[in-house]
């Protein structure tokens, strides 16, 4: 089994242990498990985005309340219950999009006009995000020129592309060998404890 196949494998048998997590403390670690991966394995990581999407989630489950309240500010009852679960929810997507940056790899080759499809996509959706960041002031022309990039980069060098990381061979099967199985620990700990 080549490279990319094995970490999309690891990453797609890891994820049930994260998505049934029924603990929102070792949901987060998973999480951090999931974004050390995905830094080992070349991929970035930016706090700022990371940090104003946990904040809107749990900002938005703030505002049904449930359970015990915990404080008032201005009107809007902070709960013990809506606050776990935007603590819970905001770990479930930001750590979906780690374990899938880590588990797709840039080189990835699935079988079939489908597979050729989905690896195109994720292709380009890598070159698009990947880069300097968009900011404010030049947004629209700083999108408008990643997408002409991207538009220009040749398809038959699809095959050709492999990740932009310096990972030494045995590092790249040992990682996703470790995300599996610590994965699946920090889902059975809850139960066991």
């Amino acid at each position: 089994m080549n490279k990319p196949k094995f970490f999309l494998w690891a990453g797609m048998a890891a994820a049930p242990a994260f998505l049934f997590q029924s603990d929102p403390l070792f949901r987060w670690i998973q999480v951090f498990l999931f974004i050390s991966a995905s830094i080992i394995s070349g991929k970035k990581f930016r706090l700022l985005p990371n940090l104003l999407m946990s904040a809107g989630i749990i900002f938005a489950n703030l505002i049904t309340p449930n359970g015990k309240v915990l404080l008032s500010i201005s009107g809007l009852s902070v709960t013990q219950g809506a606050l776990i679960n935007g603590i819970s929810r905001a770990g479930l997507l930001i750590g979906m999009i780690y374990l899938s940056r880590f588990s797709v790899r840039k080189n990835l080759q699935i079988p079939g006009r489908t597979g050729s499809l989905l690896s195109l996509v994720f292709f380009y959706f890598d070159r698009i995000i990947e880069g300097e960041r968009v900011t404010r002031g030049n947004f629209i022309e700083k999108i408008d020129e990643k997408l002409m990039a991207v538009q220009n980069i040749s398809v038959e060098n699809l095959s050709l592309e492999t990740d932009s990381a310096k990972v030494s061979p045995g590092t790249k099967l040992i990682v996703p060998t470790l995300v599996f199985i610590l994965s699946w620990t920090l889902f059975v700990i809850p139960f066991v404890v």
